[in-house]
């Protein structure tokens, strides 16, 4: 090995340490990148809430149980927009992103069993990021420009059932897919020192299944007093063995291009919600959400910056007057609050992350509505040489319904 192949490997190995300056989230380098929790617009506006919530208004990504309330075809799609602002104690930046967010399908086809079909696609998780770091190694200068892209989505199908009026059912396919793509570039002051260059990606895929119950009107049928109109609802989503592709690029004098293969693990998600009306215009709710990742594996290895996630969660949707003769009247306000203990874990310190949400539902012909959500908050910390975030999240969808299979009396 070279003099001028050796000190560039050192330097190529500096990238793993504390970033100097950054766009978006520097955390997204790590696992798949940030986990998202979007079950639909109205769910994304109640602090990210609905595996508890019965209802046949919207689609409920969250819970396929819940599906078996809808009585005519039904559909939804959205648009996302994020803002990140991060300060570390070497300076700060910010960083922006849209993109689609996900649409989705409901087809009842037995109204009297709940049985209902429903077709989706949801991202899973999120990269992007842009890391600028300048430094000295062994006396030469060099500055390195890191950038992160891609994320895992889902393709679902979906089916509901009610054994009962009470108590719904409902199993969800997911097809589990995506490209996570880093590019890095090295460039030496010096030119007696060759420029380097690593742009890889990984291609995941795999399948896991989602298991929804929801229960009506708990408190009636246990008998518990000033309960009785509280539903509930659970979910367990098993884990994902997913395949991965590698392809690697190293580019200095020439080009060495590797592919591997290997498998990957998304653990198993485990949650729980309520929701509770308090009269005919306001809904409360509430979720938790465990899913372990300490012992996750990434391409057959853990990975020490990641521990097991945690997630709970409040919203209230205030609805005037459903059928109102005043269009405020009949505008849906929502608004929610959330503690993410997230699976990012840096030098021994757990990032968390609080935020508020809030949110209108605005009514549209053929009961269709425009839902805009907002996610306010923070995470992490500028202790440890780390980063704190402040973000801006924005969700715009439209929902609608359609009768499709409908039979109609012959005069």
């Amino acid at each position: 090995m070279t003099m001028r192949r050796f000190i560039t490997n050192v330097v190529l190995s500096a990238l793993l340490a504390p970033v100097v300056f950054a766009g978006g989230s520097v955390y997204t380098r790590y696992g798949f990148g940030d986990l998202l929790f979007f079950g639909g617009n109205r769910s994304f506006a109640l602090g990210g809430t609905g595996i508890g919530l019965v209802s046949g208004d919207f689609i409920n990504r969250l819970n396929p149980a819940s599906l078996s309330k809808i009585t005519l075809t039904r559909f939804s799609g959205s648009f996302y927009f994020n803002s990140i602002s991060s300060k570390a104690p070497e300076g700060s930046s910010s960083y922006s992103n849209f993109g689609l967010q996900g649409i989705a399908v409901a087809i009842p086809i037995s109204k009297d069993h709940g049985i209902v079909l429903g077709v989706e696609s949801t991202p899973l998780s999120l990269v992007s990021y842009a890391v600028v770091r300048t430094q000295d190694t062994l006396g030469i200068a060099s500055t390195q420009n890191v950038y992160g892209s891609g994320g895992l989505s889902q393709f679902a199908l979906a089916l509901s059932y009610s054994p009962t009026r009470f108590v719904h059912t409902g199993a969800r396919l997911n097809y589990v897919f995506g490209r996570l793509h880093q590019y890095t570039k090295l460039s030496f002051t010096d030119p007696s020192f060759s420029n380097a260059t690593n742009d890889f990606s990984v291609y995941y895929s795999g399948v896991s299944l989602t298991l929804g119950v929801m229960l009506e009107r708990v408190g009636e049928h246990l008998g518990i007093s000033g309960l009785d109109k509280l539903d509930a609802g659970f979910i367990l989503t098993t884990p994902a063995d997913l395949k991965a592709n590698r392809q690697n690029s190293y580019i200095t004098d020439s080009v060495l291009t590797i592919t591997t293969k290997s498998t990957s693990t998304i653990p198993a998600v485990l949650g729980f919600g309520v929701s509770y009306p308090l009269n005919q215009r306001l809904l409360l709710t509430s979720d938790v959400v465990l899913q372990s990742w300490s012992g996750a594996t990434f391409e057959g290895a853990t990975q020490a910056q990641l521990r097991n996630a945690f997630r709970v969660a409040v919203g209230a949707e205030l609805l005037p007057q459903a059928n109102g003769d005043s269009y405020w009247k009949r505008v849906a306000y929502r608004a929610g609050a959330g503690f993410h203990q997230t699976y990012y874990q840096m030098n021994g310190t757990g990032i968390d992350e609080f935020f508020f949400s809030g949110g209108l539902g605005l009514p549209l012909l053929l009961e269709g509505r425009l839902n805009i959500g907002v996610q306010v908050g923070m995470r992490g910390t500028t202790a440890q040489r780390l980063e704190k975030e402040t973000f801006v999240r924005l969700s715009v969808g439209i929902s609608g319904t359609e009768a499709w299979f409908m039979k109609f009396d012959e005069d």
